[in-house]
């Protein structure tokens, strides 16, 4: 290899360079600092011994030239010396320097501290292209990611586009919500809607698990759901009937989910589960049957400020065969509103248990009984940030308000 020789003395140069041939290098020269310096720029040369006492620029200031200016490439350097105290030594190193070597020397001194330069340069180089691969490997990976969130940002706002507008109103009944995903999809998804002229549906589901993959099977319930009435009303319009058996059959919220927990017990996956509250009111009778999977307590609060929980049992849907669904009949009076919510909303919430969180969100929908639920809905939201960062939530959070106006 090409090795740098700087000496202001001709015939150390030419001994150097007879040395370093017979070690099967090739020298070139520089007879002192300033030289050594252009050299260095103009050549890939990473291997210097220099000479210490020099006039203009010494063997330590060319170091520290060397090591200040930074070549893009790890330069060895040797120093040649007839200094030997504990001090010049210290000095030496201090200003960059990798070995040293005493005048006089033998060949065979000079070829070993030449051979662990080699060694260190050989190392610095695997470690050049490790990093130069890790800097592409990170470049790529970072593409991706970015590539990824652009991806479910997208999903993220086709998901709330599927959601109805928050302050809709059906009939008497006035529709608010909340919805925080933990991440850029939510497993939390809830709608509302007309399914005939006397009767509206309504649910929240909360699919286990977090992100994309939660997002995507929180979608298929709600088209599944969807899809139901849909077909029921296909077929009534071939056959000319209003209304049909099956058709009487999902007005009953409780047989809905039947239906589901039998759909998603075939997926043989026992991850396959979600929580919900699903109800259908009907207008004719100002009556709403609703029914609770595994979901949190349902909350009616009066107008007068009274709170009350719904709670009735029911298991998740897709876990049990054998799972019964109870529903119950539920009157509002005007200015009574239904709140539902996720269990991600009770862990956001102060206490750390989770019926004194369940006790804690009673009394404070009692404490916020005059605000509007676009306040209260508000107020909730500022409750959970003052414990959890907006952007490090541990779970999905939705709340859904019903209100009879």
């Amino acid at each position: 290899m090409e090795i740098l020789v700087v000496d202001d003395h001709r015939e150390m140069r030419i001994v150097l360079g007879n040395i370093l041939k017979q070690l099967g290098h090739t020298a070139v020269f520089a007879e002192d600092g300033r030289s050594a310096l252009s050299k260095l720029e103009s050549s890939s040369i990473n291997l210097v011994i220099s000479d210490w006492m020099m006039p203009t620029v010494s063997g330590v200031e060319l170091c520290k030239s060397i090591r200040s200016k930074g070549f893009g490439r790890y330069i060895y350097f040797i120093l040649l010396t007839a200094l030997s105290t504990k001090e010049q030594v210290v000095e030496g190193m201090e200003a960059g320097a990798d070995d040293y070597i005493t005048k006089p020397f033998m060949m065979h001194e000079l070829k070993l501290r030449i051979n662990a330069g080699l060694r260190v340069l050989e190392l610095e180089k695997e470690l050049e292209k490790k990093n130069t691969n890790l800097q592409e490997a990170n470049s790529k990976l970072n593409e991706s990611l970015s590539l990824i969130r652009q991806e479910l940002e997208f999903a993220g706002s086709l998901q709330k586009d599927l959601i109805p507008e928050t302050g809709t109103k059906l009939g008497d009944y006035k529709f608010d919500w909340l919805l925080l995903p933990c991440l850029y999809t939510a497993g939390d998804i809830f709608s509302y809607y007309y399914l005939d002229e006397s009767h509206i549906l309504f649910y929240e589901l909360d699919v286990a698990g977090h992100g994309a993959a939660s997002a995507m099977l929180s979608y298929s319930l709600s088209k599944f759901i969807s899809g139901l009435f849909e077909t029921c009303n296909l077929s009534n319009q071939f056959n000319g009937h209003e209304t049909n058996a099956f058709h009487e059959h999902l007005r009953h919220p409780k047989n809905i989910l039947s239906l589901l927990n039998t759909q998603f017990l075939k997926q043989k996956d026992a991850m396959h589960y979600f929580t919900i509250c699903i109800g259908i009111i009907d207008l004719d009778e100002q009556r709403i049957r609703i029914c609770r999977a595994g979901h949190p307590l349902p909350i009616v609060l009066r107008k007068n400020g009274e709170t009350e929980l719904l709670n009735q049992r029911g298991f998740p849907v897709g876990m049990l065969v054998e799972a019964e669904y109870n529903e119950v009949d539920l009157v509002l009076d005007p200015g009574d509103r239904l709140i539902i919510y996720s269990d991600g909303l009770l862990e956001g919430l102060p206490k750390e248990h989770h019926e004194e969180k369940e006790i804690f969100l009673n009394s404070y929908v009692h404490d916020n009984k005059s605000a509007s639920s676009e306040v209260l809905l508000a107020n909730l939201k500022a409750e959970v940030f003052k414990n959890y960062d907006e952007n490090n939530l541990k779970d999905d959070i939705s709340v859904l308000i019903i209100e009879r106006t």
